[in-house]
């Protein structure tokens, strides 16, 4: 999808979900059998989600509540050269208490994240 939002409804499953300009949202144990990804939107992961991929953002926030599971990587990549120079915000993880990353968190660009002891899990790709 090029412009708009998805919310996966409690207890849907979706293949996979892309949008370019948008929100994606997921309910209370939403499936997601592939991955997400979002250029410029958030994604908000509600409890008890299951995402078997990749989550990939580049310019907005991410919210992982409680329960909630990713199979794959949680990767912030470089904003565009329109999106960097309109883009003043730094975007924000957040990843509750009980949300589980199995993966890693691959950073190309700086972000924000709460709460800061996940740097075991963190990959920068960028000079800090």
């Amino acid at each position: 999808m090029t412009n708009g939002n998805v919310q996966l409804d409690k207890h849907s499953e979706a293949q996979s979900i892309n949008i370019d300009n948008g929100n994606i949202m997921l309910m209370e144990k939403a499936h997601v059998y592939g991955g997400i990804q979002v250029t410029n939107g958030n994604i908000e992961i509600g409890e008890s989600v299951l995402i078997e991929g990749n989550v990939i953002n580049a310019s907005g926030d991410i919210t992982i509540a409680s329960g909630a599971t990713i199979l794959g990587d949680v990767i912030y990549r470089h904003a565009g050269y329109l999106a960097s120079k309109l883009e003043k915000d730094i975007p924000t993880l957040t990843i509750s208490d009980g949300a589980k990353i199995v993966g890693t968190i691959q950073l190309y660009r700086p972000i924000h994240i709460e709460p800061k002891h996940l740097q075991s899990q963190i990959t920068y790709h960028y000079k800090q």
